[in-house]
């Protein structure tokens, strides 16, 4: 179970939809339940236990064979390119120009066209966040079984630190390179075409403008310090992968054990690939919701409490949807399930979450999860459930405590001094950033919002993967 902001039901649609329509389908092995549940700007989202764990384990078997990993790999991608290429393709649309019925005819289209790539690339990433850990450990265990459990756990993390540089670091850096190499107001353009879409979140879908990449390579030109800094980057970059070349020399790590590392880094690249396909796609619905909603006289921000089918509906239909509106901005629970997805809102929704959700962790006070930076440190906590929460409660030296970092929350994981998130392995997007930012960071704590609370003062030791509260 992982913890969010509010995230409204609309632009989770093609998530339960793929699922629902795809996860038996395109998966190795079924993918059928998914829980939603958000109340008072909190989010709760789940999978099946059992589910995504057989999913993890079941692709992880496969991927031994090197010419299902090839596949594999190939299908995935080739499913997320289409679909950020289809929601490109919509972002070009000229909504004045369509009739009401083109216009539905369209936001189905493009609903239909990426359910596919939800349906995959969702589950499938986030069991092999759960998986690989304990899969990847006990051939590392085998392999070296004079080392301890805490040696291999230490080996484990230097080891499966990705060769690949998030989409935020390589952003950073061609920006320090067009200052350094250009005016300030050149070639702007290209980075916004490459660059405009990495602000968006699940929860923000404001995204940066020509004018932010002009104002950042501006900052920067003609300053002796982009090149250092852009030197610094590149630097430590080349550092991850001279590591990993001494301690496989180190160990004589055997053609299997590199084997699953690049597979690591092959998840690595996944994440920012699936982040831009999700985004991508959520952003171009948004464009129809609001041309849906000047066409029918509604508040765009109402609509997206609704499924794709009933706002699409709205066109044609003159059924107010507003009290049922009302219902789920107080309180929401869907369920998908093999038989359908079933919607509860207000009333009957609080009353499932009260019996189902519940939980109290109030005698717990240390938390264990995978350390993957080196260090520990003390601090202030502030536990948020999404980015706007961290952007307005974490200050400098705090300790940020979340369900998962997404990208919009990169200005306040840039302030904190550690970072503690209640899910995520060692490619997630918390880890990479963490890791890039040299901060202290303990991943997959699952209950470390439940646990600590605003003003606990915290100790992260991101060596042991220990997160306790502390006089």
């Amino acid at each position: 179970m992982y913890t969010r902001g509010t995230i409204h039901l609309h632009r989770l649609g093609n998530a339960f939809f793929g699922v629902h329509k795809f996860g038996k389908k395109l998966n190795v092995a079924p993918i059928t339940k998914v829980l939603y549940a958000l109340k008072d700007g909190k989010l709760w989202w789940a999978w099946d236990k059992k589910e995504v764990r057989v999913l993890g384990n079941t692709v992880l078997q496969k991927l031994e064979n090197p010419k299902f990993r090839k596949r594999h790999f190939e299908f995935i991608e080739k499913l997320a390119n289409k679909a950020i290429a289809v929601a490109e393709k919509s972002l070009q649309t000229n909504f004045g120009s369509l009739s009401d019925e083109q216009l539905s005819a369209q936001y189905r289209r493009l609903l239909d066209h990426n359910q596919p790539a939800h349906g995959i690339l969702n589950p499938e990433i986030d069991s092999i966040d759960v998986c690989f850990e304990s899969y990847f450990k006990k051939k590392l265990q085998a392999r070296l079984p004079s080392l301890s459990p805490e040696k291999i756990i230490g080996l484990y993390k230097h080891l499966t630190v990705p060769d690949h540089q998030s989409y935020i670091t390589l952003q950073e850096q061609t920006i320090l390179q067009t200052a350094k190499n250009s005016g300030a107001d050149e070639k702007t353009t290209s980075l916004y075409k490459k660059f405009w879409w990495t602000n968006l979140g699940w929860e923000n879908l404001e995204p940066y403008s020509r004018k932010y990449f002009a104002a950042a390579v501006k900052k920067y030109h003609n300053n002796k310090a982009a090149a250092k800094k852009l030197a610094a980057m590149k630097s430590q970059f080349a550092a991850i992968g001279k590591k990993r070349t001494m301690l496989i020399k180190q160990y004589r790590l055997p053609a299997d054990i590199v084997y699953w590392l690049k597979i690591s880094d092959e998840y690595a690249r996944l994440h920012d690939l699936r982040k831009e396909m999700q985004v991508k796609d959520i952003y171009a619905q948004f464009q129809f919701v609001k041309e849906i909603a000047k066409r029918t006289k509604n508040n765009p921000a109402d609509l997206e409490w609704l499924w794709p089918e009933e706002i699409a509906g709205l066109l044609t239909s003159k059924k107010s949807m507003a009290e049922e509106i009302a219902r789920r901005k107080q309180a929401a629970v869907v369920l998908t399930l093999p038989t359908g997805i079933k919607t509860l809102s207000g009333d009957k929704a609080k009353a499932y979450m009260r019996k189902n959700l519940q939980k109290s962790e109030s005698q717990i006070f240390e938390v264990k999860g995978l350390g993957v930076t080196a260090g520990k440190t003390r601090g202030i906590a502030k536990v948020c459930s999404g980015y706007e929460e961290a952007l307005k409660k974490v200050k400098s030296g705090n300790v940020l405590i979340t369900g998962m970092t997404l990208p919009d929350y990169f200005p306040a994981m840039k302030k904190a001094k550690a970072i503690v998130t209640d899910e995520g392995g060692i490619t997630c997007h918390a880890a990479i950033v963490s890791r890039e930012l040299g901060k202290v960071c303990v991943v997959g704590t699952k209950t470390a919002t439940e646990v600590f609370k605003d003003g606990d003062m915290v100790e992260v030791d991101a060596n042991k993967g220990i997160v306790k509260k502390v006089s």
